[in-house]
């Protein structure tokens, strides 16, 4: 994105397989070498948190899972949960990576909060 100065900071949250690594890395193309870093939900999870292993097997080897299963847990995901604190655009899984890409450039553009 040449000739934008100030910073944003962009999450993209979604379901596993998702695509959210791919359009990050399409989006990172998008800015010049060094201005755009791609931090990985498992770089964050595993390196910033510490977390060892993902949530489901996690939840198995600890004394609630026989309050609650896998499956249980399964069950709580309820869709587009926007987060609070935030303004955020949902992107669903009719858009193609570039329609998003271009959507999330668009916006830097002209400043939207994303």
């Amino acid at each position: 994105m040449n000739g934008h100065s100030k910073s944003a900071l962009i999450v993209l949250r979604g379901n596993s397989g998702s695509g959210k690594s791919t359009v990050a890395h399409q989006l990172q193309r998008h800015f010049p070498k060094g201005q755009c870093a791609v931090v990985a939900q498992d770089t964050v999870r595993r390196t910033i948190l510490r977390e060892r292993d993902e949530t489901a097997r996690h939840h198995e080897t600890r004394p609630q899972s026989t309050e609650f299963t896998s499956s249980d847990m399964r069950s709580w995901y309820h869709g587009w949960q926007p987060l609070p604190f935030v303004a955020e655009r949902r992107i669903d899984a009719s858009w193609s990576v570039r329609d998003t890409v271009e959507r999330v450039c668009s916006d830097l553009r002209l400043g939207h909060a994303l």
